[in-house]
């Protein structure tokens, strides 16, 4: 067998891929940093062949098949050539039935005289929409379909749980992220190019966001179910690309978070699933502060109750494989999670790995705790709280922000951090719990970007009232 190192080699210097600074514009009007070609290694036969080889091993040893289909228009030479190596009988499967003759929708059908069993290829598998349409298609007509094959998948998760909840066994010859990876390490690529790639690949809407471009409807309507603020374009905005003028775009807010988190302090899951559930029937931009008590009890072990955005307030402080692991749970979760905070301390090396790691995450540095004073900060850090604020910011500045009292906001906005303020009260009235940390608590229009309330809503005797009303009267 070839190696993956020579495939990526051969894939690589035939064109098939491109990553540049300039934005392609791809087909759903999304724009992003690289485009894959696969179908055009029909130009090139000697690498074309070589590769198919490859493939054909592969699938003669993996699967199982009575003949093949090729999906049009990709699959349709990787789908013969395949059946020429394996002698299997080909078949092809029209985008749309032919109007008028036989009104075919899979042509040389005719000649597959039993209900076998038959192989969907592809020359690259992205989303898997068209693999799983084709097996349902063959399904529904008695055939039996249990495999499919191409030369390159995209491999991402939303394509491997829909080929899995289909019963399809995908036989890639490469993955992307393997072939991108590669062209990395052997400089086959340039490196910061491959670094923005898989950045898009793991969250297309981030990457065009943070760089200010607008987006098409449909991903403008998904980037407003994970907490941005859209507003529609003038069709004759500069922003639109000049070949999608006939698309809808959208303006997009690019903080991703909201301005309000609600801190479900509450002392049982029943509690907090009880709350979120009545608060979601509020409008407005505002998400939910899970604390670490609902993360041990199970919380988000559970279905979602809500679409709304998480922040996990898990204070986290331990090595960097431990942490790993953590955040790996919370992105492979069914909730919404946007915000996840760690001590500073945990250092600077140890947040910037987890901070590439984890781009789909927003990850805070908790510096000072609201409850802390000097007498605190001299007794642990050994000096006071401004210049133990100062050592926890140099920690925390590869962060996308930090967790600060509402008194050093505007010393993180000299580091260039974005701030969460937690204990913020509605107006200037300070209980008599909260003496020791009055000196620390902010209120609403403290200067931060986003801030945590809590028991002011949550324990009020009309809680959802309560919360619209601060809404209104914030214009949020």
């Amino acid at each position: 067998m070839v190696s993956l190192e020579e495939i990526t080699r051969l894939i690589i210097e035939s064109g098939a891929v491109s990553i540049r600074n300039e934005p392609f514009v791809y087909s759903s009007g999304n724009r992003g940093p690289g485009y894959v070609m696969i179908k055009g290694l029909v130009g090139t036969p000697e690498t074309f062949h070589s590769l198919m080889s490859e493939l054909s091993k592969k699938v003669k040893h993996l699967a199982s098949f009575d003949f093949i289909n090729g999906n049009a228009t990709g699959g349709m030479i990787p789908g013969y050539e395949l059946s020429t190596r394996l002698s299997k009988p080909f078949v092809y499967m029209r985008e749309t039935r032919k109007a008028g003759g036989h009104n075919e929708l899979v042509v040389g059908l005719d000649h597959i005289k039993y209900y076998g069993k038959v192989l969907i290829v592809e020359e690259l598998v992205n989303y898997a929409e068209t693999t799983i349409n084709a097996a349902n298609a063959f399904r529904e007509m008695g055939y039996e379909c249990t495999h499919a094959a191409c030369i390159l998948s995209y491999d991402t998760k939303e394509s491997r749980d829909k080929l899995q909840e289909a019963g399809i066994t995908l036989i890639s010859l490469i993955t992307l992220p393997q072939l991108l990876n590669i062209a990395k390490t052997t400089r086959l690529l340039d490196p910061d190019l491959v670094d923005s790639y898989l950045e898009f690949l793991d969250d297309p809407i981030k990457w065009q966001v943070s760089r200010g471009l607008s987006l098409p409807e449909s991903s403008a309507l998904v980037a407003e179910q994970k907490g941005y603020k859209i507003m529609l374009l003038d069709e004759n905005d500069p922003s639109i690309p000049e070949c999608k003028r006939d698309f809808m775009y959208y303006k997009v807010d690019s903080k991703i978070f909201p301005f309000i988190w609600l801190a479900m302090d509450y002392d049982t899951i029943d509690e907090v699933l009880t709350s979120i559930k009545n608060f979601d029937t509020v409008e407005g931009e505002f998400g939910y502060k899970i604390n670490l008590n609902s993360v041990i009890d199970g919380l988000l072990l559970l279905p979602p109750v809500t679409k709304r955005p998480i922040f996990v307030d898990l204070k986290m402080w331990n090595g960097v494989e431990t942490m790993r692991k953590v955040l790996n749970s919370f992105v492979n979760n069914d909730w919404n999670i946007k915000v996840v905070n760690i001590y500073a301390h945990a250092g600077n090396e140890a947040l910037s790995t987890l901070v590439t790691e984890f781009p789909s995450i927003e990850i805070y540095a908790v510096t000072i705790l609201t409850h802390y004073d000097d007498d605190y900060c001299q007794q642990i850090y050994g000096c006071s709280m401004g210049w133990a604020m100062q050592n926890l910011f140099d920690q925390g500045v590869c962060c996308t922000g930090v967790i600060t009292p509402a008194k050093y906001v505007s010393l993180a906005k000299s580091y260039g951090l974005k701030t969460i303020v937690p204990g913020i009260r509605i107006n200037s009235h300070v209980d008599d719990n909260d003496e020791k940390r009055q000196k620390q608590i902010g209120t609403i229009d403290c200067g931060a970007d986003a801030v945590v309330i809590g028991r002011e809503i949550t324990k009020s005797d009309t809680p959802v009232e309560k919360l619209k009303w601060l809404l209104k009267e914030n214009n949020i």
